[in-house]
Parts: C-alpha cells; structure tokens; sequence
C-alpha cells in the first residue's frame, strides 16, 4: 500500500489513516477522492473512509525509445 514512504519520526511505511500526519497527494482507498496535503490526513469528505493511498502519477502512455 504505501512502500517507501519516510515519515519523518515514524519510519518506512506507516499506516496511512485518518491522523498520520503526512505530506502529498493521496486518494481515498474506498471512493478514489484525491487530496494534497500537508498536514494530518483527514477522513475522507466523500465517503468517511479513513485509509489513504499514495497517488501515482502517470504522464499518458509510455514512450519507446526507439
């Protein structure tokens, strides 16, 4: 769910729920809402969930070398 995050104080891969306090861009793991933030992650305004996944951010399809 969240590998290689570094919290600062809390180590690699926190739970990140509703509280943890974080910088970034998440979406929501029950309804896709997406947040940047930095601060403590709130409950989704959404849905009310409280667990968070990092955003991965693409930029269109992938290119070929060739």
């Amino acid at each position: 769910m969240a590998a290689g995050i570094d919290v600062p104080g809390r180590g690699i891969n926190p739970p990140l729920v509703t509280g943890v306090k974080i910088e970034g861009e998440f979406r929501c793991a029950g309804c896709g809402y997406g947040i940047s933030i930095y601060s403590k992650l709130p409950r989704c305004p959404m849905c009310g969930t409280e667990s968070w996944e990092p955003l991965q951010w693409t930029f269109g399809p992938g290119r070929s070398d060739s």
